[in-house]
């Protein structure tokens, strides 16, 4: 199962983004499982919580990578190819020659090497560059876990930490609020669709 949820803290503070990927709301995929909203969630003045000990997600899995770039990855109309800050060293040699696998136990440790970067390239970056990988990304690394957590109203008091940790995540909240020191902090990979976003402070 492909894991790249361990991309180092990143901080989402009251609301000002950091590596965490933004959307509105309205642009949540229409296929990701949720499942009804838990009403309101609260991160309490001065401490530090983690969401799965507020409320326990739903496990979406998919073997669709196209799929799981809708969830938890970057949309390629918000990556500028010619601009996208990657080094020739982060993309695969070649295209994949479109043999056929059975799985990891059949490559090669170079292939897989190449495999690793095109999937990190297919879901964070521009997807077009990798699209010959897709198949046998899918087949040796699928399939694909998400965390989703469906919120009606996430508030986060003064100076609270609410802490995103664990699987792939994606956070599909209808209205949120953060309080002045407040902040969403994330050590995996993290997709967040906000409704309505207050700003106190």
């Amino acid at each position: 199962m492909l894991n790249y949820g361990q991309e180092g803290a990143q901080r989402l503070d009251r609301g000002a983004a950091g590596r965490l990927f933004e959307g509105p709301r309205a642009d949540a995929p229409l296929d990701l499982p949720t499942a009804a909203a838990v009403a309101r969630v609260v991160a309490r003045a001065g401490q530090a919580v983690v969401l799965s000990d507020l409320v326990a997600p739903r496990l979406a899995e998919t073997p669709s990578l196209a799929r799981y770039k809708a969830w938890v990855g970057t949309p390629d109309a918000y990556v500028d190819p010619a601009r996208f800050p990657i080094g020739p060293q982060q993309l695969p040699r070649e295209p994949w020659s479109q043999r056929p696998v059975a799985g990891l136990e059949s490559l090669s440790l170079e292939e897989a090497a190449e495999i690793e970067k095109a999937g990190y390239v297919y879901l964070f970056g521009y997807s077009p560059w990798v699209e010959s990988y897709r198949n046998v990304v899918e087949v040796c690394r699928g399939p694909f876990r998400a965390a989703v957590y469906h919120i009606g109203h996430l508030h986060l008091e003064r100076g609270s930490r609410l802490l995103v940790v664990g699987e792939p995540s994606v956070l599909v909240v209808d209205e949120i609020v953060f309080e002045p020191g407040s902040s969403l902090v994330t050590t995996t990979v993290c997709r967040a669709f906000w409704g309505r976003v207050e700003r106190q402070g």
